[in-house]
């Protein structure tokens, strides 16, 4: 953590420290700022699920400025490179410039690698940070998609591959090239919300790679079981991350966080999906988010509830929907009832958690995570 000046001075004024002191813990935190370990710890030591998602409204500032940025480089060069490019025909090559997207491409990467470097790793802001990942991830699927279209058009020409082969070959490399990239961003930043694009991106690889071999329709057969596994995996990796700091207060546990975060829609939608919402269905949904609040009190995380409430509003409006009340009311009564849930769980984490964890028959899991109280 950042010691802030403010604080060191409001210290010092208030008798705790001397000014030695403030000046010693100032020059501690600005060594911390430049260790290749710790730059990039967002976490808060508090005695609750550390999270910061910005660092002020200038973090906010920023994070929109870079993506509008972003996006608006992104068209610019697409539209750059087409007009470099004339090309007549989709998928034919261009005598003198069908390398101009690699290169466009290339320089757009670069310029996300000096951007991340500022905002990630100088001026750590956790949200401007996100955006820079997502921009780099972007950027690195482009580059190696355009050097796929490059070999494509090659191919094509010369007759040894057919529009469909070289079409699949692009996308293979976008996001391939998507995976390297955020694989390449964890390595040298260490951003926790580096880890949720690199879980969604190896779930898009696996449908792709199913999609590639399996008869079409497999989706209505086996995405339910698909997601479930993948929803398994990701809660199983969050855990390992939480387990590495009981405590949380670290970057790990941040990375849990995010992980959480991805992998309760897994679980809920690999349970739900399909089945619509009549009684039973609604009865289900409400089991599978007890079953999400008794494990999310045991480990003490809170976002793996947040993914559950979206099917739990349309069950409860599911249910009210069927009495004689008009619009208004269905809807103010759902409000109110998710609402009251949301407030005693909330508000009663802690003593709830407690008696919860007190109650459990398992020592080995109670010293495995987070201490009740």
């Amino acid at each position: 953590m950042i010691i802030d000046r403010l604080d060191l001075d409001a210290a010092v004024a208030a008798g705790i420290i001397s000014r030695e002191q403030a000046r010693r813990l100032r020059e501690l935190s600005e060594r911390q700022l430049e260790a290749p370990d710790e730059r990039l710890d967002f976490s808060q030591a508090i005695d609750d699920e550390p999270f910061r998602l910005n660092r002020g409204f200038r973090d906010i500032f920023v994070a929109l400025g870079l993506l509008v940025f972003g996006a608006g480089v992104t068209a610019l060069a697409a539209n750059f490179a087409v007009d470099l490019s004339g090309s007549i025909e989709s998928w034919r090559p261009v005598a003198e410039g069908r390398s101009w997207p690699i290169l466009i491409a290339a320089m757009l990467l670069a310029y996300g690698f000096v951007q991340a470097e500022i905002v990630t790793r100088r001026q750590r802001l956790p949200l401007s940070s996100a955006i820079a990942a997502i921009v780099f991830v972007v950027w690195s699927g482009l580059l190696c998609g355009a050097i796929a279209l490059y070999f494509a058009a090659d191919a094509l020409h010369s007759g040894s591959a057919t529009i469909h082969s070289s079409g699949s070959a692009v996308l293979w490399a976008l996001l391939g090239g998507a995976i390297a990239g955020t694989v390449l961003f964890y390595w040298r930043y260490r951003l926790p919300f580096s880890l949720v694009l690199l879980a969604g991106l190896l779930i898009a690889l696996t449908f792709a790679v199913l999609d590639q071999f399996l008869e079409p329709g497999w989706v209505d057969r086996i995405s339910r079981p698909v997601l479930g596994g993948w929803g398994v995996l990701v809660f199983a990796a969050a855990m390992w991350f939480d387990m590495r700091d009981r405590y949380r207060t670290t970057r790990l546990s941040e990375c849990a966080f995010w992980l959480h975060l991805l992998a309760a829609p897994l679980l809920v939608h690999s349970f739900v999906i399909g089945g619509g919402f009549s009684a039973e269905g609604a009865a289900f949904v409400f089991v599978t988010v007890a079953v999400l609040s008794v494990v999310a009190l045991v480990i003490d995380r809170r976002a793996l509830l947040v993914s559950g409430l979206g099917y739990l509003i349309v069950a409860v409006f599911h249910l009210i929907s069927e009495t004689a009340l008009s619009d208004g009311y269905q809807i103010a009564i759902t409000a109110s009832l998710i609402g009251g849930f949301l407030l005693a769980l909330g508000l009663g984490w802690a003593e709830i958690r407690r008696a919860l964890v007190k109650a459990l028959p398992w020592p080995w899991l109670t010293a495995r995570v987070p201490p009740a109280g």
